[in-house]
């Protein structure tokens, strides 16, 4: 196990300062000097890491950057808007009014959050591109079949249908523009055929990644991110589809095109290898240089695979337990200044406070330098988490580190529960007076064979017995697999609740009747909602919560 030192915030700002103000001061010199100021002792190579970190000096046997401005990393506009407005883990509240939209049958999004998740935008979009308005006129069908209405032209409530539907395109969906897509898509040919087929495209998941190293050892991880492993023993709960593993992958470790933020670091007691190594292909160095990546699918056949990957440092942002023996080192730093960070509704005020922490396991000539930061509760500073990343206080602050943390993981030790969860399912056992047939009596069957009969109405039935399945094995708790549809419809499908559109947020807020069993189930279902980073087709990213109706 590699040796951490750590320096707090204070120390580290004043070498770099001190190395600004004149660059031809050597480590030697620096070593006087701080063991003068702050009374510790550092090392040489601890200097020189921190130097290296912010770009001050260039390392031996590599062009110089005199002159040039190394690169920064920097959150997208429209990302860093979405960082601030995401909210934590769900709370029941009490409903206000407000000028919000209410929906009938809200619970749905969950469906077509699967469907966002499978392949960013309509399923049917991509076989009717032909048909305007396809995104709208897919969401109608859905939620007339699952309510049931088979026929658009005997539907009723015309006005609540509508307020359901997104208002994405801006454009409003008139009943006789249904009747008279009904009319005309029962011309295309070979459409039910087309559909099975694109469907067993789309929904293939991916089970893990493979990352391969110069020195030829690999790392796996989930695709979303949950952790780092040693082995492709990974839960089913962690894959994702072919489709948005594919940007994961790309994204994150390929071009990193943002920071890698992952759930937790790997190890009951202390950090795992798989962490050290980690860290080490992200900064580049030693025999763990990336070069090479793949993906599996869930029966560990590889179905991926790149070896042009760019050779490049690679930001992260990782969280760590207070019961890892080096968590406890950043939680436990001294002369650390503890400052408030955050305040949401989901959280009580929260407090952090920054340490540094060099690490030199497989014995470089210049160690890695990382920030550790311990978040602390606000009533009694007790630690609750330890975020650890590569990235310098001069490319992003302490306050932006945490919420792009929780931004993609905004649960904390609820997510963790969640984590175990899926590795050890437990199931909750509801009063009798709740308790309903849980046999697998579907009303939809997802593997049902489509075939063109000319009625269109198999094929939504198909798409709905589809999603349905897939948000059973990732969204909702470990019991629903086995659940028929009808008592998830009744339980969450049939939900009503509030639609908030906002630039680049699209909040749907569950009103919970009074009494409503299934608390527990639904606040599952939303944390794994809001740490899915779902997107819809334009880009709005999803969120959830849920209220409780007044009395």
């Amino acid at each position: 196990m590699g040796v951490i030192y750590k320096l707090n915030e204070e120390v580290v700002n004043f070498i770099i300062e001190k190395k600004k103000e004149n660059s031809n001061i050597s480590c030697r010199k620096l070593v006087g000097i701080i063991n003068e100021k702050f009374q510790i002792n550092v090392s040489k190579s601890s200097i020189n890491a921190i130097i290296k970190t912010v770009n001050l000096s260039s390392p031996v046997g590599r062009r110089s950057n005199v002159g040039k401005t190394a690169p920064k990393f920097k959150i997208p506009p429209e990302r860093k808007a979405q960082i601030f407005s995401m909210p934590f883990s769900p709370e029941i509240s009490t409903r206000t009014e407000d000028p919000s939209v209410y929906c009938k049958g809200a619970g749905c999004f969950f469906l077509k959050a699967a469907e966002w998740e499978i392949c960013g935008s309509s399923i049917l979009g991509n076989l009717l591109s032909d048909y305007s308005n396809i995104h709208e006129i897919s969401d109608i069908l859905m939620y007339l079949k699952i309510f049931g209405e088979d026929n658009a032209e005997n539907v009723n409530d015309w006005d609540s249908l509508k307020s359901w539907r997104l208002k994405s395109s801006g454009q409003k969906i008139s009943q006789h523009e249904i009747v008279n897509f009904f009319n005309n898509v029962g011309r295309e040919k070979d459409f039910s055929s087309r559909l099975s087929e694109l469907s067993s495209r789309l929904f293939s998941e991916i089970k893990h990644l493979t990352i391969f190293f110069s020195g030829g050892e690999s790392l796996h991880v989930d695709p979303r991110l949950n952790s780092l492993w040693a082995d492709d023993r990974i839960p089913s709960a962690f894959s994702l589809p072919l489709y948005k593993a594919s940007a994961a992958l790309s994204s994150n470790f390929i071009a990193n095109l943002q920071p890698i933020v992952i759930q937790s670091i790997p190890g009951k007691d202390r950090w795992s290898d798989e962490f050290y190594n980690f860290v080490y292909a992200c900064e580049n160095r030693g025999d763990r240089k990336i070069i090479g990546a793949a993906m599996a699918d869930e029966n560990n056949n590889e179905v991926f695979n790149i070896s042009a990957v760019p050779v490049t440092r690679r930001s992260f942002i990782v969280g760590g337990w207070p019961w890892q023996e080096e968590s406890r080192e950043v939680i436990d730093a001294q002369k650390s200044e503890v400052n408030e960070c955050f305040v949401s509704s989901g959280l009580s005020k929260i407090y952090s406070k920054e340490s540094m922490l060099t690490i030199n396991r497989i014995k470089l000539e210049d160690p890695v330098v990382l920030r550790g930061i311990a978040l602390l509760d606000g009533a009694n500073k007790c630690p609750i988490f330890v975020v650890i990343t590569n990235i310098s206080i001069h490319e992003m602050s302490t306050q932006n580190i945490i919420n792009c943390y929780l931004r993609k993981w905004p649960n904390l030790q609820q997510g963790h529960r969640d984590f175990l969860l899926a590795n050890d399912p437990a199931v909750l056992i509801y009063p009798k007076e709740t308790q309903e047939n849980i046999a697998p009596n579907y009303m939809f069957a997802a593997d049902q064979i489509l075939t063109d009969s000319g009625n269109f109405w198999p094929n939504i039935e198909f798409l709905i017995a589809s999603l349905d399945k897939y948000c059973r094995k990732h969204f909702f708790l470990a019991q629903y697999k086995q659940t028929d549809f009808s008592t998830i419809k009744n339980r969450i499908y049939s939900l009503g609740g509030f639609l908030r559109e906002r630039p680049g947020v699209l909040e749907v807020e569950f009103l919970i009747p009074q009494g409503y069993p299934y608390v527990i189930d639904l606040a599952f279902a939303i944390r794994r909602i809001n740490e899915s980073d779902n997107h819809d087709f334009t880009g709005r990213q999803l969120v959830m919560k849920m209220s409780q109706a007044q009395a």
